[in-house]
């Protein structure tokens, strides 16, 4: 049988031949490209196929032939929406330890157990955020972990929904920053703005440091309410486990860094510096000496 076949306009048309067990695949056609007519055809048998083109959203396809050839019709799909490969980042190395220096004094600081001192106690879970300008925060985190630590920020007391959070993970000897979002106990991995990443890891003891933007709350006004974790973290596909949260804070006014947080799964204050004997003997010693030389005054007075 004889047949032939109309010029056709197609967007990214695609016709599989199949004959005679041969396959054939004709070229791709750009938009608005047309095919030249063509000659005429003679089809061998009915054991050839034409496929018609899988079609875009609201695209009319052409009328096919009629005859020995069938048309097998392809239901159309919507197009998929790329997205962003989200890739971890290499910190570069802390030289110092993390520690609660100029804590309530330039910059808000959280502990648990209250008041430990992250430089030499490597239980502690310790975050500070010392304000740069406007929302612009430098954030210290450091805690016992085998795989994460990570700080949440939050704009109302209800932690986990879609909060940013900020992860300092394990790598070996390194430490690599994560950025997702907290979602009902679960990571959601996110881009965030986050820079100045500097890391160590000393044993299972993570620490790191890096510059933020905390996010503004509805009511805009600095307070935030923020959370720690811990949690596992597979160094070869990049996954992380259930965070582990161990401070919840109140919303707090993050600018003020003599405000007092409180770890609401604990009730205990975080932000407890302890006190050393030394800074108040030097006034002691002088009181007890100008005691002791009034005392003497008013004996000479006396024998006199």
């Amino acid at each position: 049988m004889t047949m032939t076949v109309a010029p056709t306009i197609a967007v990214y048309e695609t016709v599989v031949t199949i004959e005679k067990g041969i396959t054939k695949v004709a070229p791709t056609l750009t938009e608005n490209e047309s095919v030249a007519p063509t000659e005429t055809t003679t089809v061998a048998s009915t054991e050839t196929t034409t496929v018609a083109p899988s079609l875009a959203l609201n695209e009319s396809a052409a009328p096919t032939p009629s005859g020995n050839v069938t048309a097998v019709a392809v239901t159309p799909t919507p197009a998929v929406v790329a997205t962003m490969a989200l890739t971890s980042i290499t910190a570069v190395p802390l030289m110092e330890s993390v520690n609660w220096d100029g804590c309530s004094v330039t910059r808000l600081c959280v502990h648990e157990p209250p008041g430990c001192d992250p430089s030499s106690n490597a239980r502690c879970l310790f975050m500070s955020a010392e304000q740069q300008i406007g929302r612009n925060f430098s954030i210290d985190l450091s805690g016992h972990s085998i795989g994460y630590i990570a700080a949440t920020f939050s704009t109302d007391d209800s932690l986990g929904g879609h909060d940013v959070t900020y992860i300092c993970a394990a790598d070996g000897s390194t430490v690599v920053f994560i950025t997702a979002t907290l979602h009902n106990d679960f990571l959601i991995l996110t881009l965030s703005e986050m820079s100045n990443g500097k890391g160590r890891v000393d044993g299972n003891k993570i620490q790191c440091s890096f510059s933020v933007v905390l996010p503004e709350s509805i009511m805009r006004v600095n307070n935030l309410a923020a959370a720690l974790h811990t949690g596992s973290y597979n160094a070869t596909s990049g996954a992380l486990g259930t965070p582990n949260t161990a401070i919840m804070t109140n919303q707090v006014d993050f600018t003020n860094p003599n405000t007092t947080v409180t770890n609401m799964l604990t009730s205990n204050s975080t932000t407890a510096t302890p006190t050393t004997t030394s800074s108040y003997a030097p006034t002691l010693h002088h009181s007890l000496l100008q005691t002791l030389l009034v005392t003497l005054a008013v004996l000479g007075l006396a024998m006199l």
